[in-house]
């Protein structure tokens, strides 16, 4: 869910705050909302170029009651996908992305890396 442990405190100071004032309340309810998204085939998306959009309607497509609108997705700068976001209300419900939320534009070409299986 949280690569390091430092990102989930930095994850929970900048948005379990405004839900709780307890980690603890915080983190499970974050990975109950991580383990109910549904990733579309990685590997598909990986076998050619993307774009920003093409990867939020996928996202969109394995996950009920979820829009493209409320999936922001960035990029590094060598346009390879760094994050897919589904943005959230304050009852934790989706929601349409604020403009500063939705990072890559439609249009924008996106590499997506193959996941490697051990």
């Amino acid at each position: 869910m949280t690569p390091s442990a430092q990102l989930l405190q930095h994850e929970w100071a900048k948005h379990g705050t405004c839900m709780s004032p307890n980690p603890a309340a915080y983190i499970p309810s974050a990975a109950m909302l991580f383990r109910a998204v549904r990733f579309p085939d990685m590997a598909t998306l990986a076998a050619r170029l993307q774009t920003a959009g093409s990867i939020r309607r996928a996202f969109a497509a394995a996950n009920s009651g979820v829009t493209a609108p409320i999936i922001a997705v960035t990029t590094d700068r060598q346009g390879w996908l760094k994050e897919v976001r589904l943005c959230l209300g304050p009852r934790m419900r989706p929601q349409r992305c604020n403009p500063f939320q939705v990072g890559a534009r439609d249009g924008l070409t996106v590499r997506v890396r193959p996941i490697e299986k051990d």
